[in-house]
């Protein structure tokens, strides 16, 4: 009797160890994650046509940090390497906000 229920323990034993076995070493499918940078340049607040085009400020809210403020625009590389013979550089301004006095200036 004793027998018995040692074989038949050991018998379960063994079945858990062959399924737990199975489980772990059978080989899973694998999941094609998709990168953070595909996944923030998804969303629509990182798309230009999320912002408006004209953009106007408040006078009452918004006040200038100095005479004007804009960027500078570069020119792209490949300018560059079409036309090597380029004496000169350039760059762009786009001007964004401009003290009234300064408007003749443009």
């Amino acid at each position: 009797m004793k027998k018995t229920i040692f074989r038949l323990l050991f018998l379960l034993f063994l079945i858990g160890v062959v399924a737990v076995a199975a489980l772990l070493f059978t080989p899973k499918p694998l999941v094609q994650r998709t990168s953070d940078y595909v996944l923030t340049s998804r969303l629509a607040v990182n798309q230009s046509s999320y912002y408006p085009l004209q953009q106007t400020l408040d006078p009452k809210l918004y006040h200038p940090l100095a005479q004007w403020v804009g960027r500078l625009i570069l020119p792209n590389p490949e300018e560059f390497q079409s036309n090597p013979s380029l004496t000169q550089d350039w760059i762009g301004l786009g001007l964004k906000s401009i003290k009234l006095p300064l408007t003749n200036r443009i």
